[in-house]
């Protein structure tokens, strides 16, 4: 409270708000398929999820042009984050002010009128998304056996709105671009681009609804049984991802030298003034199982890599420390990417961390083997 009462001066309380300077403009933090950088007509406060704009010279209007207009949308999602796999995209402050956006204090009279008197234009209606209300709805409504009500909602998006067209269309006047028919074709291709970016972000949101509710509807389906279908999709969909470090990385021409890994343990590289290059199992804090001796601490490098992504038994390694060396690389590459995609994949089917490390593990079991 003492903390809170200092805030008051002879002339303000401590709840007053009314001195804090009020932008021209808001910028939404969190946004989906709808872009509204609104005017801030009525003078009001923004909380943590908008950013005051202000315009530091010009007319507001040709800021609030820049800013609404469907280039604006296209650089939020180059420095913006996506959060999950439900089409959400977050611009912090940090990303907000790398967005490149269109300077008006170096262009010409006209042109920032222009800007300015099709934003205008544009405050008359409400924002459209930038995917229709029909294919918004078309899941929701045809899993609830509401099909017939499609018909009732609308097909239009911004990017059908001729006011939306003419903002744009100004904006490109204004950074120089002044062939009309070169601007067209500039504009048909952002809106064919858009078109298909967000309908493919919406197909990929309804997968992951539906992967989630089923897991939500079968709690008790064991992880192996996700985890076997996972494998069968990425074996149809994506089989680079079961490659296999025998077939796909060793090259058979080459010179190698075979270990006998054993079933268990942690593998670590080890070496001391006796053992100049060796790989160490254990088990728990410190039991040994046993020590392998390499060739080279290359070898030792891709052996633990093997051990603890699942390979064991008899293994054949490159006797050359270059062309090991090289050989490691590529797989952990490999192995990296193949993780991080089969979490994607985990991620898409459960919410539920335990059992996400239950799948992965039966996953990468099938892979393995």
């Amino acid at each position: 409270m003492l903390l809170v009462s200092a805030r008051a001066t002879a002339n303000r309380q401590w709840y007053d708000l009314t001195g804090h300077a009020r932008g021209a403009f808001f910028w939404p933090k969190a946004q989906q398929y709808k872009h509204a950088a609104p005017a801030n007509d009525n003078d009001l406060v923004c909380n943590c999820n908008l950013y005051d704009v202000s315009a530091f010279h010009g007319d507001p209007a040709t800021l609030g042009g820049i800013l609404n207009s469907t280039w604006a949308v296209l650089s939020k999602f180059q420095y913006g984050r996506p959060v999950g796999v439900e089409g959400n995209l977050k611009t912090e402050i940090v990303d907000v002010k790398m967005m490149l956006v269109t300077d008006p204090g170096k262009a010409k009279t006209d042109p920032l009128k222009r800007v300015g008197s099709a934003f205008e234009k544009l405050k008359q209606r409400k924002a459209l998304m930038f995917l229709s209300e029909r294919r918004l709805r078309t899941m929701a409504y045809t899993s609830s056996g509401k099909v017939g009500e499609l018909d009732r909602l609308s097909d239009l998006t911004e990017l059908d709105m001729p006011d939306r067209r003419e903002l744009d269309d100004a904006v490109l006047e204004m950074i120089g671009i002044a062939s009309p028919q070169r601007r067209q074709e500039l504009i048909d291709e952002l809106y064919a681009y858009l078109r298909e970016f967000f309908e493919a972000t919406r197909q990929k949101e309804e997968k992951a609804i539906i992967n989630k509710n089923s897991a939500r509807r079968r709690e008790r389906i064991r992880p192996t049984d996700i985890a076997a279908q996972i494998h069968k999709d990425i074996s149809q969909n994506e089989p680079d991802l079961l490659r296999q470090y025998d077939s796909h990385f060793l090259d058979k021409s080459q010179l190698f030298d075979t270990y006998d890994l054993p079933a268990e343990g942690e593998a670590k590289p080890y070496s001391d003034m006796l053992v100049p290059q060796a790989v160490k199992f254990t088990k728990g804090a410190k039991t040994q199982i046993a020590m392998i001796s390499t060739v080279t601490g290359s070898q030792a490098e891709l052996i633990t890599l093997l051990s603890n992504t699942g390979t064991r038994g008899l293994v054949r390694v490159p006797h050359d420390d270059a062309v090991c060396s090289r050989t490691f690389e590529d797989y952990r590459s490999f192995i990296e990417h193949r993780d991080e995609r089969v979490k994607e994949l985990i991620h898409e089917r459960t919410s539920d961390e335990e059992t996400q490390e239950k799948i992965l593990a039966a996953l990468l079991s099938l892979i393995n083997h």
